[in-house]
């Protein structure tokens, strides 16, 4: 870690909070990129707001239909805004890569938003959501999150059904090897890999607690 980046900070958020700086690192994200639909969202989201304040006057005149009609005009300002700055043309964005900052503030919404994934409760495998980050797109490691309110019974738990996972994993790796099993292999290597990630987040819970 260089001189210029070696200090590790920790944040305390409430949930709404949390979920705002989520939002805010998702949307800044696809704005440094140039796509579209973050700037038409900002857009419609402002007209809203207005048509909410101004309620019962001519706000819905503005652009001759109302709701729809603003919703077309802001897709074309968008594209043009996407064309003359960005170069890039209807239906093409910049993706990861494309800009650092953007990498960094990408990874820390995924680790934001797998987290409300699993406070939910939700097992479902096909949403964005599900995915547990193992490794970062940008430059920085990927950010710890944990919530603040779990119980240290809780913490005891969750690190002795860790620690199961992980017995079965080098279980699984032991197998796999012995058969020559490749597919088995690189499936325990994923899940072990996922797994160290979660046993990081509990260290940093553990180490935050005894430092108290």
């Amino acid at each position: 870690m260089s001189k210029e980046n070696k200090h590790i900070y920790t944040l305390e958020l409430t949930e709404r909070q949390a979920k705002l700086l989520s939002y805010a690192c998702d949307q800044f994200t696809r704005l440094i990129q140039g796509q579209d639909n973050a700037f038409q969202d900002l857009f419609e989201e402002a007209w809203e707001k207005r048509a909410l304040l101004h309620a019962g006057d001519s706000m819905h005149k503005e652009w001759d239909g109302g709701w729809y009609n603003m919703r077309h005009e802001a897709e074309k300002i968008a594209n043009d805004i996407k064309k003359r700055f960005w170069g890039l043309d209807r239906q093409t964005l910049n993706g990861i890569h494309y800009d650092d900052t953007a990498d960094i503030l990408w990874d820390i919404h995924r680790v934001l938003r797998h987290q409300f994934y699993l406070d939910r409760g939700d097992t479902s495998i096909a949403t964005v959501d599900s995915e547990n980050p193992t490794s970062s797109v940008g430059s920085e490691p990927l950010s710890i999150v944990r919530r603040a309110d779990i119980p240290t019974e809780d913490l005891k738990a969750d690190i002795a059904r860790l620690y199961a996972e992980i017995d079965k994993c080098i279980s699984d790796l032991v197998v796999a090897r012995g058969k020559r099993d490749d597919k088995g292999i690189s499936d325990a290597h994923w899940k072990m890999e996922s797994l160290m990630v979660k046993a990081q987040q509990e260290f940093q819970v553990i180490y935050e607690f005894l430092s108290k």
